[in-house]
């Protein structure tokens, strides 16, 4: 099961790949600088491994907030339900099921 939207620094968690399309990071950044995440728009997925969080989804989100230097909103699942997951498609969807931020705990 799923916990809550946390904020977190880039810093503290791995990329979910390491490529980004150009167009669409620059696009972030411009709108990261601007107006800051947009809350409309839904968290990043992720899950605690080793001291650090994976994530699995944003890979463009992710990397436009390193370079701003902002924090980033994620739904922190425990491995142990990714794992679970893996293979699973029903599941799987589930996991990586679009939350809002906006429509979380009243951000």
């Amino acid at each position: 099961m799923a916990c809550d939207v946390i904020w977190l620094d880039p810093v503290d968690c791995d990329q979910p790949h390491p490529s980004c399309h150009a167009d669409k990071l620059a696009t972030l950044l411009e709108a990261f600088r601007r107006d800051g995440f947009d809350r409309t728009h839904p968290a990043l997925i992720g899950y605690p491994l080793e001291g650090r969080v994976q994530l699995l989804s944003g890979a463009h989100r992710f990397e436009a907030a390193r370079r701003l230097g902002m924090k980033l909103p994620v739904v922190l699942w425990l491995r142990s339900s990714i794992e679970v997951a893996w293979g699973d498609l029903d599941k799987w969807a589930q996991v990586m099921e679009a939350v809002p931020v906006g429509g979380v705990d009243g951000l």
